[in-house]
């Protein structure tokens, strides 16, 4: 468990030093403020839902080798689809919906804010970690493999997803769309994520947010950013390595 908390907490303070060469953000909390569980998730196994991950084998086969190139259309935004949105929110995550507490200021934040694809966010999320080509497989199936707490916010509206199930490369990422306000989907990913037992941090950067989460050998990273217009974008990652 030290030596794994060791990894992540160098990684971070990398991370750091980088962001504050190039946009002067301020300081990252000191390592006391760090939860060890949330280091000790790295360098572990990707988090999926093991009773989805033998389905559509031959779909996944047929996966395009880049990200796709075609507009979706945008989610439902009328006032019935976002209630009804939260409605399935709010039953998913027990009932009641845990306040997300208030963020530290942090880079990563602004990082994954500024990674335009998500293989510069798969770059970002493997820092610090087992060094790999990670060779991405782009594929609707990753969306719906991801273990509850990770999944989907209801009726969101996938981007793109893709992954790689390399041993020493593990990871699956997905961005989605969501017309449902920002602090009521991060309060979302909060309440299942302390309720399935891991350990949060949340750090926010010039309106980009990012939770991240450990428990074992799992580590998930919500980033969320509500543009000028249009609907929320999120971004869900699950990486490790054995």
């Amino acid at each position: 468990m030290i030596s794994i908390v060791t990894k992540f907490l160098a990684a971070a303070l990398a991370i750091s030093c980088v962001s504050a060469c190039e946009n002067a953000p301020p300081a990252a909390a000191p390592a006391s403020e760090r939860d060890p569980a949330i280091s000790a998730a790295i360098n572990d196994p990707i988090m999926v839902d093991p009773a989805l991950t033998g389905q559509d084998r031959a779909k996944m086969a047929i996966a395009v080798n880049g990200p796709p190139s075609a507009d979706l259309p945008p989610p439902d935004a009328g006032d019935e689809a976002v209630e009804a949105a939260k409605a399935e929110a709010l039953k998913l995550a027990g009932g009641t919906l845990v306040r997300l507490p208030a963020p530290r200021k942090g880079p990563l934040a602004l990082q994954f804010g500024r990674a335009a694809t998500l293989g510069d966010v798969a770059v970002l999320a493997r820092k610090g970690l087992t060094p790999c080509q990670v060779d991405l497989n782009y594929s609707a199936n990753w969306a719906t493999r991801m273990a509850p707490p990770a999944q989907v916010y209801p009726r969101g509206a996938v981007e793109v997803a893709a992954g790689s199930e390399r041993r020493e490369c593990g990871i699956a990422l997905v961005r989605f769309t969501t017309p449902v306000g920002q602090g009521d989907v991060l309060d979302y990913y909060y309440s299942r994520l302390i309720r399935a037992g891991f350990s949060v941090d949340h750090q926010a950067a010039l309106g980009n947010h990012l939770i991240t989460a450990g428990k074992d050998k799992v580590l998930i990273q919500v980033h969320a950013r509500q543009p000028d217009s249009g609907p929320l974008a999120v971004t869900l990652v699950a990486t490790g390595s054995d």
